[in-house]
């Protein structure tokens, strides 16, 4: 960084009439009176009285510890903090904490390493550096470091306008209460994550945006929740045994790629808000896919197995896909009720009780040839017609 600064008589006026330091008051010249945060205070080099005589050298003297300061407060180049596991979880907060007085340059990118082992973390840990972008912190891999958190905490959580590079290779268990991870601000990643006994697995929530891929989200009460006005983009992640899988809230919306839904309690995927579900499975739900009043689901390529019901859109909700599948459900493959609706194409329907179902205001159009075999109860309640004739029914 080049300064320059032309000095006249006022300014070496203001000098001799103040007792402070050269270079703060030259720091205050060269910076137009704005608060300049440096890591540690610059020390005072040399100091003049008035009627002093100010020689180059001192000037230079001064310029250099407050050049000296800045450098110090810039990271320019990737750079490494390992943290050891016997120094625990304090010493990855703190490391955050000396990081906040640091400016982090677009071309370089900060990593925390966490040994292999157990920590302990007391309370949430805050990711809400300015640059915090490019901070990312990783473990060896998610079987071999675990954090732990208190009942009622999240565990890692960002907040509005702070980015989080990259979390990755960890397992966070909870206590109940809580998010694993709680995005508020406009970007948090996360990666190979294994998350359990958390309120919410991953939440986005307060307009926060959340980008996730390789999760398990385990024992929770919901495995991944987008709330109203906040966005989620899961690839690559399982929701198991939690009450419900995947839930996207009203006014919420979700993009989801390869993501399971396993033996969850409730629904395995559940919207009141907008989801696109693409090459995705819910197997051993009590509801495999849901879409809830003002709730979408739009995707191709999901496949609904021995759950209770398959697919079901209740209370104005939408489900339209390409190529679904319904297999074995304890109840009903297609279930469209209560003013829901159900756009399909090439939809299969095999060994359920009840193949496709509309009824009390629900609708379900089929386009294409349906596969259809062993469902034992009927394929069709009502029997499908051509013409859309009723305020309820199933219509190819």
């Amino acid at each position: 960084m080049e300064i320059r600064i032309v000095i006249d008589d006022r300014i070496v006026s203001a000098v001799r009439r103040s007792r402070r330091p050269l270079a703060w008051m030259l720091g205050a010249f060269a910076f137009g009176g704005g608060a300049l945060a440096l890591a540690a205070p610059v020390e005072d080099l040399v100091t003049f009285e008035a009627g002093d005589i100010i020689s180059a050298a001192d000037m230079n003297a001064n310029f250099a510890a407050l050049r000296d300061a800045w450098n110090d407060h810039v990271i320019r180049q990737d750079m490494t903090i390992s943290i050891a596991n016997a120094d625990g979880c304090g010493a990855l907060v703190q490391a955050l904490a000396d990081l906040s007085e640091q400016v982090i340059r677009q071309e370089a990118t900060v990593t925390i390493e966490l040994a292999p082992g157990s920590y302990t973390c007391a309370d949430t840990i805050y990711l809400q550096h300015p640059q915090g972008g490019h901070i990312q912190i990783v473990g060896e891999a998610r079987a071999t470091v675990v954090l732990n958190f208190p009942a009622d905490t999240v565990g890692f959580a960002n907040s509005h306008g702070h980015s989080v590079g990259r979390l990755a290779s960890m397992t966070l268990t909870g206590a109940t209460g809580g998010a694993g991870v709680n995005a508020r601000g406009p970007r948090f990643q996360v990666e190979d994550l294994l998350i359990q006994g958390f309120d919410f697995g991953v939440q986005a929530e307060q307009g926060g945006v959340l980008i996730g891929t390789g999760l398990e989200l385990t024992g929770n009460t919901e495995g991944a929740r987008v709330a109203t006005g906040s966005y989620m983009t899961l690839t690559d992640t399982i929701a198991a045994e939690n009450v419900r899988g995947f839930v996207i809230q009203t006014g919420a919306s979700a993009s989801l790629g390869d993501c399971d839904a396993i033996d969850n309690e409730g629904s395995g995927f559940s919207t009141g808000g907008e989801a696109v579900i693409i090459n995705s499975e819910a197997a051993g739900n009590q509801i495999g896919f849901e879409a809830g009043a003002r709730g979408a689901i739009s995707g191709s390529n999901l496949t609904a197995t021995g759950n209770y019901h398959g697919f079901f859109a209740v209370y104005g909700g939408l489900i339209s896909v390409n190529s679904p599948t319904a297999n074995g459900q304890e109840g009903y493959g297609f279930l469209a009720e209560d003013f829901g609706y159900l756009d399909l194409a090439q939809a299969t329907a095999m060994g359920n009780l009840y193949g496709f179902v509309a009824n009390t205001g629900g609708k379900i159009r089929t386009a294409g040839t349906e596969t259809l075999g062993g469902n034992t109860t009927a394929d069709y309640s009502p029997a499908p017609v051509s013409v859309n004739t009723a305020a309820s029914g199933i219509y190819d």
